[in-house]
């Protein structure tokens, strides 16, 4: 038996992707304020109290959200991560009894790659796929390149072309 672990330390990535998926409310930190309203409270520009609740009436909430179009640190993430890439399991046949085939050696494997993510600070999305999505917008792979990279983060019935189709949505 034998495993392969893979990790990488002390990249920063800036999400568009994030940017836009804020704005359209379709990540978990868009959820506060869906189900009674989200309150705000501070200072306004006169130094008085400020304090309102803002709900999805009138699309009001979805404008609230929109607003994250400045491009901020907010959007900037620690893409560290340590995962593991592979294991692979060996059975060695004996070929002793087998003469007739003449074999040296004969074994059988499993190997399973990409199992888990023990670490990672992004909370939305893997770090890599990120990497690859600004790879293909940019030129760097067709998009056979970015299905064929994307495919092994499709679990749970999604598919590559799904994943490229929810990433490119900000962009069409």
């Amino acid at each position: 038996m034998s495993f392969l672990l893979d990790g990488k330390f002390g990249t920063k990535i800036f999400s568009l992707f994030e940017i836009y998926a804020v704005r359209m409310g379709k990540v978990k930190s868009t959820l506060p304020g869906r189900d009674g309203g989200l309150r705000l409270q501070g200072v306004d520009q006169t130094g008085g109290v400020y304090d309102t609740t803002i709900t999805q009436t009138n699309g009001i909430l979805r404008n609230y959200y929109d607003n994250y179009k400045v491009y901020s640190d907010k959007f900037i993430y620690d893409g560290s991560f340590i995962k593991l890439r592979q294991i692979i399991i060996s059975y060695n046949i004996p070929v002793n009894g087998l003469k007739f085939a003449k074999l040296q050696s004969a074994s059988i494997s499993f190997v399973a790659r990409n199992l888990a993510t023990f670490y990672k600070q992004t909370k939305d999305f893997d770090p890599e796929l990120l990497q690859l999505f600004d790879r293909y917008v940019h030129g760097m792979i067709d998009r056979r390149g970015f299905l064929d990279g994307a495919a092994k983060f499709a679990v749970g019935g999604m598919t590559a072309a799904a994943i490229l189709q929810s990433m490119r949505g900000a962009y069409d």
